[in-house]
């Protein structure tokens, strides 16, 4: 479990370096609290 959550940190803050790198806004649903603060993701998830 702790390497999937290191694996996901990793993926989103590519994501919000690609969106920063080309000065795009990050889409409504991601936030960050300033240079290297938390990243928050809200998202509704369907398991089946």
């Amino acid at each position: 479990m702790s390497e999937a959550m290191a694996n996901v940190e990793d993926a989103f803050a590519a994501v919000v370096e690609i969106y920063q790198d080309r000065g795009s806004p990050l889409p409504s649903g991601i936030c960050v609290d300033g240079e290297d603060g938390p990243l928050s993701v809200e998202a509704i998830v369907a398991v089946q």
